[in-house]
Order: C-alpha cells, then structure tokens, then sequence
C-alpha cells in the first residue's frame, strides 16, 4: 500500500515515474483534501466538477482509493498520545474491501 498524504495542488508536481517498478497491485491511497485557499492551489478541472479522487489518479497514472484526512498535521504534532492515553485522537480508516480494490 501506498499512502499519498501531501498538499492536493502539490500532486502535480510528483515525478510522473513516481510508480515505476511498483507492481499493478499496490492500493495507492489519496488522503488529500482539496482547499484551493489561493489562485496558485486552485485545479481547473476540480473546480470544472472533476472528482478529486478521479483528477490525482490522472496525475499519478494510478487507480487511487480516496480516504478523507481530517486530522491537522499540527494536531497530530501536538495532540499525539502512546495508545492507551487519555484524550488520545485518531483518524477513522474504514477497512477496505476486495469490492473496492480496482484491478
């Protein structure tokens, strides 16, 4: 498996061979959001009503499983705990089945 957690506007900018030599059977999981907060971040074709999840696998060349972050990266700096902490936090991940592997 494969996470892909950056910036959504910054998937653009990945090496186009990003996946050379990763078989066809690593799951590549998008965990972006898209915020488009400036002209530079804003995607045409997302702000056209492409799908997110549909326009990062066009860039990386890759099916892609769309699972939503919502934990700030500061949150998780901050507000981390071992396991078993009071007040710890965590992103949901549902399992993924079979049904929602594409070949």
């Amino acid at each position: 498996m494969v996470v892909v957690t950056i910036p959504e506007a910054k998937i653009r900018d990945l090496p186009r061979d990003l996946f050379a030599g990763v078989p066809d059977d690593i799951v590549v999981i998008d965990t972006g959001n898209y915020y488009p907060r400036s002209a530079t971040a804003a995607i045409g074709e997302i702000e056209a009503g492409m799908a997110e999840s549909r326009w990062v696998e066009h860039q990386l060349g890759r099916p892609v499983v769309k699972r939503f972050n919502n934990i700030y990266a500061q949150h998780l700096l901050e507000r981390g705990r071992p396991a078993g902490s009071q007040g710890r936090i965590a992103c949901p991940w549902p399992a993924m089945t079979n049904t929602q592997r594409r070949p």
